[in-house]
């Protein structure tokens, strides 16, 4: 293999996201140091500018823009912080201790949305908003145990939950010159697991040692789950690597699934198709050699696109749920409720802090969200226009999104003291795991997943004891939906709207 040209600059500049269906904003990240403030036209960092924090950089032009039209709008001035992803939660941790969060943040998901208001870092909304504005949102937008506590509304989500995070993109013009297309020249999409390995195989022999079937950027955070994501979910509604609502127990040892897929992964690795410097490159590096043209598919989600389209390439295809049949088995699924911005306890600007978390909760700034800048579905079904979208790139990610989410069921949801339920994090992890097998470290997979599912389940029950412990009325039970279909949306046994 030839070594990679330099990349250019305009090619460096690119974010990620963490998370899977039903992301969070705190999720919509950037891995990179904090901007600037005056970067995003924040008027100025005087004592009346309401003070904001998000982990956007590929949506950056986005909130840029939202920024200046309310300035303009409201005369009130915004100070904008651009924090790194990586760092967001110990940046929130040593804000809350030291008195110095801002009027408005992203909510990160670290420490869980519960611990923050138990911890008193969130204002809640109750005082500011009233019913007509509860009742602009889609039902199941405000539920206890997810953002609302004790009554108290304390976030709103601004993305739709009806499309998965996760895809598996396409370069076509590698499909093309591997001769990957069908009766009409297109590039032919892969939908199963045998159709990938026989792809990425073709586009590798094919490439000379110059272009691979597959690639990706795993060095700066835990890139593969999100493979384990798109290829195991629609073999189960746990997905392989999570746990099992129908039994309320993890099963990646248990259940051939996860093994099956690393045998797979692995597999590709030793054959040669997977791009060589995947696990010391990182994710924003990988998009551009996958843009160039250095390797044929690809993992990530529709953030990738604003970065994409700024350079100009535009030659992909989208999928996701990807099994051993065509036919899922399972979907992606999403939780009512949701989160997005939040006041800090101790506002600066109450009154101009209020007014740009509605302004960028409402109807408007989800339309030029989804119409003017195609980075996703808002959460307002009134600002999505479908037919009116001209980029045929995110018309044809809806395409391959719809209908492959669907609601699922959600302890919290049943019993909101589940929310009280924080495991520590199982270390070595699932993506630990999964990276340790795939760089050899790990040769004894199916043990590897044996003693990864014991420790997860014995993580939780610790988890559920120590919250019993604290007064929460809770056992391993809420976690068991036995009845269950993940074939059919789950119908919540909640009310639509929350009374003020």
């Amino acid at each position: 293999m030839t070594t990679p040209a330099p990349l250019p600059l305009s090619l460096t500049r690119r974010s990620l996201l963490l998370g899977t269906g039903g992301l969070s904003l705190g999720a919509l990240a950037a891995c990179r140091a904090p901007a600037d403030p005056a970067a995003a036209g924040s008027g100025g960092s005087g004592s009346g500018a309401v003070t904001y924090w998000d982990v956007w950089q590929s949506q950056t032009p986005y909130i840029e823009n939202e920024i200046a039209l309310f300035q303009e709008a409201t005369g009130i001035q915004v100070q904008r912080t651009q924090q790194q992803t990586g760092a967001y939660k110990d940046l929130i941790t040593l804000g809350a201790r030291s008195g110095d969060l801002p009027d408005v943040r992203h909510v990160s998901s670290e420490p869980p949305m519960n611990e923050q208001v138990k911890n008193g870092w969130l204002t809640p909304l109750n005082d500011h908003v009233d019913e007509e504005w509860i009742r602009s949102f889609p039902p199941y937008t405000f539920v206890e145990g997810s953002n609302m506590f004790d009554g108290k509304i304390y976030t709103a989500p601004f993305v739709a939950n009806t499309t998965p995070a996760m895809f598996l993109f396409i370069n076509d013009q590698v499909f093309r010159d591997a001769g990957l297309v069908d009766g009409e020249g297109k590039a032919l999409i892969p939908r199963t697991w045998d159709e990938v390995t026989q792809y990425a195989r073709t586009i590798t022999e094919k490439g000379g040692g110059e272009v691979f079937g597959l690639g990706f950027g795993n060095s700066a955070f835990d890139l593969l789950s999100w493979w384990a994501s798109v290829f195991c979910q629609a073999e189960a509604p746990h997905g392989g690597f999570s746990m099992d609502l129908r039994t309320g127990s993890y099963a990646m040892g248990s259940d051939p699934l996860a093994g099956d897929f690393l045998e797979m992964l692995v597999g590709w690795k030793d054959a040669g198709y997977v791009f060589p410097s995947s696990m010391s490159i990182d994710d924003e590096t990988a998009r551009v050699y996958f843009a160039k043209g250095d390797f044929g598919m690809t993992v990530g989600g529709n953030w990738n696109q604003p970065g994409w389209a700024e350079d100009g390439f535009t030659d992909y295809s989208w999928t996701t749920l990807i099994g051993r049949e065509e036919k899922p088995k399972a979907f992606f699924y999403s939780a009512p409720g949701g989160d997005s911005w939040a006041l800090t306890s101790a506002l600066k600007n109450t009154e101009g802090a209020v007014e740009w978390l509605r302004w960028l909760l409402g109807p408007e700034a989800g339309k030029r969200w989804t119409q003017e800048f195609n980075l996703g579905l808002s959460i307002h079904p009134e600002s999505v226009d479908v037919d009116a979208i001209e980029d045929r790139n995110f018309r044809d990610y809806l395409v391959a999104a719809e209908g492959k989410q669907i609601p699922g069921p959600q302890p919290h949801i049943r019993n909101p003291d589940a929310v009280k339920v924080v495991p520590d994090p199982v270390s070595p992890g699932p993506g630990d795991v999964i990276a340790g097998v795939y760089t050899g470290q790990l040769s004894d997979i199916r043990g590897a997943l044996a003693d990864l599912e014991e420790r997860m389940n014995e993580n939780h029950r610790a988890a559920i004891d120590a919250a019993v412990a604290e007064g929460a009325q809770v056992s391993a039970e809420d976690w068991v939906f036995e009845d269950w279909d993940p074939m059919v949306p789950y119908a919540y046994d909640i009310p639509e709207y929350p009374t003020l």
